[in-house]
C-alpha cells in the first residue's frame, strides 16, 4: 500500500507542478470523499479552469488519517460546471496498521467557479467502496458501497 500511495503522490506532484497559470484551488469539503471532512488541493493540467486535473486531500478522525487522491475532469465554459472524478481514499489506521485500506472512490459534483473568479463551491455525491473485513478484495459481499453527499467551499489562487 505504501508503494501505491507513494506512486500516486509522485505523479500528482509532478503533474501539479506543471499546472496552469489559472492557479490551484484549496477547499474544505464536508462529508464527500473524506467521509466526515477533508481539506483539499486541486490543480489543473492545462491553462483553463475546465479540463483534466487532480486533487489530493487530507482527512482525520479519532483513529484514522484519510487521503482522498483523485483525477478529475471539469466540464463547462462558464461559472456552472460538472466535475467528474475517480481515484482512491487511502485510510491509514492510527491504532492498527493491519487495518489500513485503499478504497476506490468517485465524485460527481456540481461546481460553481467563475473563469476569472476566486470563490469555488462544489456539491454532489461521492460513491466509495469500503471493506468490511481484511479478507475482502472488493469483489465479494463483504464490501459495502456508500454514497456520501458532499459540499465544499474554497478559493482558487
Amino acid at each position: 500500500m505504501k508503494k501505491i500511495f507513494f506512486a500516486f503522490m509522485l505523479v500528482f506532484a509532478f503533474l501539479g507542478s506543471s499546472s496552469a497559470q489559472t492557479g490551484p484551488t484549496v477547499y474544505v469539503e464536508l462529508l464527500g470523499n473524506g467521509i466526515l471532512y477533508s481539506v483539499n488541493y486541486d490543480f489543473r493540467f492545462n491553462q483553463q479552469v475546465s479540463g483534466l486535473g487532480g486533487r489530493i486531500g487530507f482527512a482525520a478522525g479519532d483513529s484514522y488519517i484519510g487521503l482522498p487522491i483523485h483525477a478529475n475532469y471539469i466540464l463547462g465554459k462558464k461559472a456552472h460546471k460538472l466535475e467528474l472524478g475517480g481515484g482512491i481514499f487511502a485510510i491509514l489506521n492510527t491504532n492498527d496498521s493491519s487495518e489500513n485500506e485503499i478504497a476506490p472512490s468517485a465524485a460527481i459534483m456540481y461546481r460553481y467557479q467563475k473563469p476569472d473568479g476566486h470563490f469555488v463551491f462544489r456539491a454532489g455525491i461521492a460513491p466509495t467502496f469500503l471493506k468490511v473485513n481484511e479478507d475482502d478484495t472488493f469483489s465479494g459481499l463483504n464490501a459495502i458501497y456508500k454514497v456520501w453527499p458532499g459540499i465544499s467551499f474554497g478559493y482558487r489562487f
